[in-house]
């Protein structure tokens, strides 16, 4: 360090509920203080599924008279935020319409008092991610907080079944693939069965139904999930 640099950190007491509690932390704020306070406790327990907050207390430790039995002291408070695990690590995170909902131009996304609730799903497992920009603090009702929730089967809670070779989901007579692209499939006009074909195109997949008739001796309706109920 360089004679014309200082150090800028201090020594921070920092406590949630009891000042008898309270821990020496060195940081360069206090706000920082407070988050490593956080950061490095365990307050959710296994299981936690959306964010919760954690309201800290952080004083200069030469401004604190540790005898004092008052609490008669100078003390910042910060609200720090505890986001769950994602339960999908890998997940990438996505935002099709048929999966979230939502404006067409805009999917997934809703208006919530001053903010947003953004949903998100991956779509490898059904999960959703939905965060929320306006999120309230049950403890003592604050607004304007943002908080993070997953909900794991999520897909699967509005009908959405994976396929078994999981490249696809099915919900009645709407079929979309995991990787995005176009799905078509083919629907026996008599039992409903669905095959999925591998075409790219609609001519590719009447060719293929013509095929499927021949072998199972009844006409089959194509369908390109892309457009919704669209029949071919």
């Amino acid at each position: 360090m360089s004679t014309t640099e200082k150090q800028t950190t201090t020594t921070y007491l920092v406590w949630d509920t009891d000042f008898s509690h309270a821990i020496e932390i060195t940081e360069d704020s206090a706000k920082e203080a407070a988050e490593e306070y956080v950061h490095d406790g365990d307050w959710s327990g296994a299981g936690q599924t959306s964010t919760i907050y954690i309201n800290v207390h952080v004083a200069e430790k030469s401004d604190v008279d540790e005898d004092d039995d008052e609490g008669d002291y100078d003390s910042k408070n910060y609200k720090i935020a505890v986001d769950p695990d994602s339960p999908e690590p890998d997940a990438e995170w996505q935002s099709p319409h048929w999966a979230v909902g939502g404006l067409e131009e805009n999917p997934g996304v809703c208006g919530n008092g001053g903010g947003v609730v953004i949903t998100e799903v991956c779509l490898a497992s059904g999960c959703a991610k939905i965060t929320d920009t306006w999120a309230k603090d049950s403890q003592d009702g604050e607004e304007g907080l943002e908080s993070i929730k997953y909900v794991e089967g999520y897909l699967q809670c509005k009908g959405w079944v994976l396929s078994d070779c999981e490249t696809f989901w099915r919900h009645d007579d709407e079929c979309r693939k995991i990787d995005g692209s176009d799905c078509w499939y083919a629907r026996d006009s008599e039992d409903g069965e669905i095959t999925l074909l591998e075409a790219t195109n609609s001519d590719e997949a009447e060719r293929e139904a013509e095929v499927l008739a021949e072998l199972h001796g009844g006409p089959f309706k194509i369908i390109n999930a892309t457009i919704a109920g669209e029949v071919f």
